[in-house]
């Protein structure tokens, strides 16, 4: 696992930029780049954190049309900046 973060670190720091020049609300994309970087320099994930990793290298994923992969991209970038304002914010449930 952190083998491939770190391979999917690299290629977010090359391309990433990409995915979020796609977005049309660029005042927090630094906070998010910075967010996505740290992440993927975590050891282990928990929770809803594959499917971050998911749609990161979903989002990255330039051999399927950019166009195709637009409410990748989007979904990635909510979930992102509501990590960002709630470090806690989970997309499931604890019980």
């Amino acid at each position: 696992m952190a083998e491939d973060n770190e391979m999917l670190r690299v290629e977010w720091i090359n391309s990433g930029f990409l995915v979020l020049g796609d977005d049309d609300h660029q005042q927090d994309h630094p906070n998010i780049n910075r967010w996505i970087i740290d992440f993927l320099n975590k050891k282990e994930l928990e929770g809803d954190e594959l499917l971050i990793v998911s749609l990161i290298c979903h989002s990255l994923n330039f051999d399927i049309p950019f166009k195709a992969t637009k409410s990748v991209r989007s979904h990635l970038l909510r979930t992102v900046r509501m990590k960002i304002a709630h470090p806690g914010w989970t997309r499931f449930h604890r019980q």
